[in-house]
């Protein structure tokens, strides 16, 4: 079976989505919104985090690969199979994928529990999980496994 096709449209697909995902951005910071600001921020932040994410899939598209410094396809963690004995792009764009969720998410139980400190909760939270993710990439990019434990 001929790959090619495939990843043809699956990277048509993406890009549309991504210009799909950059237009929601924009109308999310142009647009009043009647939602308490933390949500919409946890929002706002979830998206970026999102596309930056985003930015990584396509550089898995663009190497043909997800694994750095060892070949595809060789042990892996329980589950989500990502490598153990190199660095692994897919577990720093799962984490950057789920911002969507887990950011707004956040937020929505800080606007709940915590009111008055919400959205500076929020701001520190997408800040942390940014970079939580970017460790997460810079370990990838640097050919170590995500759980060193497993080597």
């Amino acid at each position: 079976m001929r790959k090619a096709p495939i990843f043809s449209a699956m990277g048509i697909l993406i890009g549309i989505n991504t210009l799909l995902i950059i237009y929601l951005l924009i109308l999310y910071f142009q647009t009043e919104v009647d939602l308490p600001a933390p949500i919409i921020w946890g929002i706002r932040c979830g998206i970026v985090l999102f596309l930056f994410s985003s930015a990584v899939g396509a550089l898995m598209s663009v190497w043909l690969r997800h694994s750095v410094g060892v070949p595809d396809g060789g042990p892996g963690l329980p589950f989500v199979n990502w490598s153990t004995r190199g660095g692994d792009l897919r577990a720093a764009h799962f984490m950057g994928m789920h911002a969507l969720q887990a950011v707004p998410l956040f937020a929505y139980a800080l606007q709940r529990y915590a009111k008055q400190h919400a959205t500076r909760g929020t701001a520190i939270f997408a800040l942390a999980y940014l970079g939580f993710f970017t460790l997460i990439l810079a370990q990838a990019l640097a050919g170590r496994p995500l759980l060193a434990i497993y080597r």
